[in-house]
């Protein structure tokens, strides 16, 4: 991170995601999520963050829409670009439904994600 530039301990993320989108088993998930980042002033950063997301697809079975509960841990590494907040990270995502769906285990995800903030 450059001088001058801002570190932030927690903060919100939008986010939405889409897995074998446009089949019987597809799955779109939109959301909402407060994360905390426990190394926010070092090149290390270990991220976890909670929220809610809005779940549509046929991996529902006859239920089109449901909610769920997210959990989300990340160990994301600061590129060395200056006055910009540029990272690669590793996501490893918890879905588990609680509204709208006869579903009772959750789906889990992992992601590899390079961003950039300014």
């Amino acid at each position: 991170m450059g001088e001058g530039g801002r570190q932030r301990a927690v903060g919100a993320r939008f986010s939405g995601s889409w897995l074998r989108a446009e089949s019987d088993q597809g799955l779109a998930a939109y959301t909402a999520e407060l994360w905390i980042d426990f190394r926010h002033r070092y090149a290390l950063h270990p991220i976890v963050g909670a929220g809610a997301s809005w779940l549509h697809g046929g991996a529902l079975g006859e239920d089109d829409n449901a909610g769920a509960g997210v959990l989300r841990g990340a160990l994301e590494y600061e590129l060395p670009i200056s006055d910009a907040d540029a990272r690669l990270g590793l996501n490893l995502i918890a879905l588990v439904p609680a509204i709208g769906t006869e579903r009772t285990r959750p789906w889990a995800t992992a992601a590899l994600t390079v961003g950039a903030g300014f």
